[in-house]
């Protein structure tokens, strides 16, 4: 069985609270040889591999806005937030020069555009690919690496850790988060 099909469920609040909260504010989530960690599809012309391990995938509620980064949102607020949150499953993938992202994939499609990503996530846990859209036939030529590259040299950080550095500053667990407020013209 594919591991891409077993993500990591976070659908109650405390599962959602919980990571994102760090007991020591002081202490980075990351250290500076991880950087940033992004909610984003991996550029074009990037080449990227799949963690293998299933816990570093996850289901969830996100809320894409284009003038603010992606937010987490709380599942109990998707009643509230339809129009603006999308469940994604988000898989941890490395670039080939080690960033660490959390792609976005969308859950339950079966257009060609979500085809070819499953295609892209099934082969990048084995191989450097990369995700080329081609708009005018509306899928993503995926390509495999023609050349023998190395292993990806994964950072040592949990599911968590890596989770919480994505998201950090970036929930939104009520409505009267600023984000929540001005989707729903409150503010």
């Amino acid at each position: 069985m594919n591991k891409y099909n077993n993500p990591k469920t976070l659908t109650n609040i405390e599962s959602v609270a919980n990571l994102v909260k760090r007991e020591d504010s002081s202490q980075p989530v990351v250290n500076s040889v991880a950087g940033f960690i992004y909610v984003e599809k991996p550029r074009k012309e990037a080449f990227f591999r799949v963690h293998p391990n299933s816990d570093y995938h996850f289901d969830v509620l996100i809320c894409e806005d284009q003038y603010n980064p992606t937010h987490l949102v709380n599942p109990s607020l998707q009643t509230s937030l339809n129009h603006f949150v999308k469940r994604k499953t988000l898989v941890t993938v490395i670039t080939r020069n080690g960033e660490v992202k959390l792609f976005p994939i969308r859950s339950g499609g079966n257009d060609k555009w979500a085809e070819s990503t499953k295609k892209a996530i099934e082969l990048g846990v084995s191989d450097w690919v990369q995700l080329i859209p081609l708009r005018y036939k509306a899928t993503y030529k995926v390509r495999v690496a023609k050349g023998s590259l190395p292993e990806p040299e994964w950072p040592n950080l949990s599911p968590e850790e890596i989770f919480t550095a994505a998201f950090e500053g970036f929930v939104i667990n009520d409505l009267k988060h600023p984000l929540a407020r001005k989707l729903l013209g409150l503010s």
